[in-house]
């Protein structure tokens, strides 16, 4: 049996508001600020100072979590320095706070569940953590023991030796999630497999009820991001799979998935000193940049037949952060679901008649993803898009062919017609456009 935890369950969620939580800074967007949180009074009963991994590992199925959609001054309000950040929307763990949840308020929105309606409480009081208890939240979340030697890693992606000859970029809403895949277009292994959350769950597509697990694929995370993992919890089959991922400082939510792939999977964390690795088509680069999750994670280039130019799958890291992210391209997945990413480079499209520009977002989302300036920036360097280009554009967007999911199939092939699942009616990623 599968093990997952309540606030990640698709349909029945825990309702009971916390009184006080320990909440770490996760990401920020349009004048909010969203925390990752758990309840207080559970750490303290069962991790108290003595707190772990280990011991988290045998706790978390049952730890009350919860997500705190938050005013903007929350920090000044308690005197506190708040995290700087110079990419739009990027995120990553700071220091602890605990904050007083006052019920009866209503400028936080809690989040009882990661698909769940969010729930209008307030906040009483917003402090430091006690050091004793920075130190056991950040030992319980720490991902140093799963980190994993180069071989390792190597054996665990021994499947993508065979030969990809589809990237697939699945339609999940406001999110990221891609198949790396055989002729049949079954994924070998995913890069990203997330979907919309939070107040973007209603963008994941209703017509996505199954993935494919045929090929027993490894899941590659470019960060750790709930956008980028969540459909492994839709799909909770998934979390029996061997994952890889950067290793990067967590909060509860994000560590409480962790420890359910430890349980029902494989967790192999990215060892630091490693910077890249090829294994047949694929090569797997470790970003350069110095902060934050989105620049500092795990990036994906499939190379094609010789003479053909890869394909690169960005996560949510600008292009110059990845050490191959400018060299000329045959087709990119944008990065950060079209996000303005505060620097105009991008790689130089090759030109060729299946060259193309993949979007993955929502329509509507909270974020105003796609920006009209990453259409710019990437017009500008040769992938011709609809808003300048409307007779031959090259980009295309998960949310087209809604309400059908628009899942699509980028190849080195102009004329391959998109391929007929292996195993038709039972999985939902069928490629429907390119």
């Amino acid at each position: 049996m599968v093990m997952t935890n309540r606030f990640f369950d698709v349909e029945d969620y825990p309702r009971e508001i916390p009184r006080r939580v320990y909440a770490s800074y996760d990401q920020h967007a349009d004048g909010r600020i969203l925390f990752e949180a758990i309840d207080a009074a559970w750490f303290d009963e069962f991790m108290g100072d003595g707190g772990n991994a280990e011991r988290w590992l045998e706790t978390a199925s049952g730890a009350p979590l919860s997500v705190l959609d938050t005013p903007s001054d929350i920090y000044q309000r308690a005197n506190l320095a708040p995290p700087s950040s110079d990419d739009e929307d990027d995120d990553g763990p700071t220091e602890w706070v605990q904050i007083d949840i006052d019920a009866g308020g209503d400028d936080v929105i809690l989040y009882a569940g990661l698909f769940a309606e969010g729930i209008r409480v307030g906040f009483s009081k917003v402090s430091a953590v006690p050091a004793r208890v920075s130190a056991s939240l950040s030992a319980a979340f720490d991902l140093a023991p799963h980190v994993a030697p180069e071989q390792k890693i190597r054996f665990a992606l021994a499947g993508l030796s065979a030969a990809i000859e589809w990237v697939a970029v699945y339609d999940v809403g406001q999110g990221s999630a891609n198949g790396l895949c055989d002729a049949a277009a079954m994924p070998l292994a995913y890069f990203d497999l997330g979907g919309g959350v939070l107040a973007n769950t209603s963008s994941f597509p209703s017509t996505l009820t199954n993935i494919c697990l045929t090929h027993k694929p490894p899941i590659i995370l470019s960060h750790w991001d709930w956008d980028h993992w969540s459909s492994g919890l839709r799909f909770s089959q998934a979390t029996s799979m061997t994952w890889l991922a950067p290793n990067q400082k967590l909060g509860a939510v994000h560590s409480a998935l962790a420890t359910l792939i430890v349980k029902n999977g494989q967790l192999l964390i990215w060892p630091a000193g490693l910077t890249g690795l090829t294994i047949g088509q694929v090569t797997l680069e470790k970003c350069t940049g110095v902060k934050g999750r989105n620049n500092t994670g795990l990036a994906t280039l499939v190379d094609g037949p010789p003479g053909e130019k890869p394909i690169l799958l960005t996560g949510d890291a600008r292009y110059s952060v990845i050490p191959s992210g400018l060299a000329d391209c045959h087709a990119v997945v944008v990065p950060h679901h079209g996000a303005d990413m505060r620097n105009k480079a991008t790689p130089t499209c090759v030109g060729h008649v299946a060259s193309r520009a993949a979007y993955s977002y929502g329509a509507g989302n909270t974020f105003a993803h796609p920006r009209s300036t990453t259409y710019d920036n990437h017009h500008a360097n040769m992938w011709p898009h609809r808003h300048k280009n409307p007779a031959t554009p090259i980009d295309r967007h998960t949310p087209d062919l809604r309400p059908a999911a628009g899942h699509i199939g980028l190849s080195w092939s102009a004329t391959a017609p998109l391929p007929k699942l292996a195993c038709p009616g039972f999985c939902s990623l069928a490629l429907a456009q390119r």
